[in-house]
């Protein structure tokens, strides 16, 4: 998925899902974009504020750090400040855990945090942030706790990483990497040498429906190289568990609308 994926359905959250859960006009809510100052952050946090103006929906504030802070207490002060209902997040898995030990030891935190992939997806991140986690609202890969009527295959791939790992996965990202690593086998098959120009002509020519694959992604790539058949879903931290929350037809769970 691209960048303005991720942005279009994090936002789309706040007046399709949130809104409604809390029987409050989505103009009404006041909505905080905070976002690592990398290029992931900085591209997705942008493309954000476009959709909220394109939404008509109410942004207070948008602020940036550095992936390598070590404490985030200026940003809760102003989040705080502007009494943000909502927080789009973008970051990474260390500074995600400061941002919600921030949000504890203020004693303060807006009623949804929407991440945007990366560490919310992970774990790793759900073990180091405790119970506060629950309920924390992302937009990613698929995971999971999905639909298997959109992602056949998902339960055979799952086995066998249990079975070559001995644990559960750890995120939606290894599920991705299988499902990618599948479609450029296939298309050296079809090429039937490591030549550049026929591996690209083959992958170009790839087409697989969507719903047909464990991620419940397509693929048709551009010029590019982009997959213009792969979407993120809606998930949410749910008893430790990622479950897929949206859309309708990849759910496997009812939005919860609090955190905590």
């Amino acid at each position: 998925p691209r960048a303005s994926d991720f942005a279009r359905d994090s936002v789309a959250a706040i007046p399709e899902m949130l809104a409604g859960a809390w029987s409050t006009p989505a103009d009404v809510l006041r909505v905080a974009i905070l976002h690592e100052d990398g290029l992931y952050g900085q591209t997705v946090s942008g493309l954000q504020e476009s959709q909220l103006r394109a939404r008509g929906l109410t942004q207070v504030e948008r602020l940036g750090y550095s992936a390598r802070s070590v404490e985030l207490s200026p940003v809760l002060q102003r989040l705080r400040a502007v009494g943000a209902d909502v927080v789009l997040h973008t970051g990474y898995q260390n500074d995600i855990v400061l941002f919600y030990r921030g949000m504890k030891e203020a004693g303060w935190r807006p009623r949804m945090v929407i991440g945007s992939g990366a560490g919310y997806s992970l774990t790793d991140t759900a073990r180091s942030v405790g119970p506060d986690f629950e309920g924390t609202l992302d937009v990613d890969f698929t995971q999971f706790a999905v639909n298997e009527a959109v992602a056949p295959g998902l339960p055979a791939f799952v086995e066998l990483y249990k079975k070559r790992y001995g644990s559960d996965p750890r995120s939606g990202h290894s599920l991705a990497n299988y499902v990618g690593a599948r479609l450029v086998l296939e298309a050296l098959q079809r090429a039937g040498s490591l030549e550049r120009d026929k591996l690209r002509a083959a992958m170009l020519a790839t087409d697989v429906a969507e719903g047909t694959t464990a991620t419940g992604w397509g693929a048709r790539f551009d010029e590019k190289g982009q997959n213009l058949r792969a979407r993120p879903y809606l998930a949410q931290w749910q008893g430790g568990k990622l479950v897929t929350v949206g859309p309708a037809e990849a759910a496997v769970a009812g939005i919860r609308a609090v955190m905590g």
